[in-house]
């Protein structure tokens, strides 16, 4: 409890990975992403998110890709899903999980399930160029 009340850890969270997630200041649709990889992923996959999010720095691509509208166009998508590439944050998760099934590799419900769980909650919580920034990313 007195983690929660010191760092205003997300209660929606387990208390470590709420923790770092209030430290770490992600968005909105990164929290509640977030949350639905709490309920669907395993422990390693977990550990390594939090891990990721322990040495987070806000990089202005990854703050551009959270306000991104949805009428941006093809040319600033596509630079933006470049220098998203070069981010700190984003190679660590790349380079822990190079691809979407290694993130879901231990997940308690099966890999199939998580990876069906997270692609609708980006649906739901990105708009339609932040999703297309991300295919361009190849995540």
């Amino acid at each position: 409890m007195d983690l929660i009340l010191r760092h205003s850890a997300p209660t929606e969270l387990p208390t470590e990975l709420g923790g770092v997630v209030a430290a770490a200041n992600v968005s909105a649709a990164d929290r509640a992403l977030t949350v639905v990889m709490s309920q669907v992923l395993g422990k390693s996959a977990l550990d390594a998110y939090a891990d990721t999010l322990r040495t987070y720095e806000l990089d202005p691509a990854l703050a551009e890709f959270g306000e991104l509208a949805t009428d941006a166009d093809e040319a600033t998508r596509q630079d933006l899903a470049e220098r998203m590439l070069q981010a700190p944050a984003v190679r660590k998760m790349l380079t822990e999980f190079p691809n979407f099934e290694d993130l879901s590799a231990d997940a308690p419900h099966g890999a199939d399930f998580a990876q069906r769980a997270i692609v609708l909650a980006m649906l739901d919580l990105y708009n339609p160029a932040q999703l297309d920034v991300l295919v361009r990313m190849n995540c």
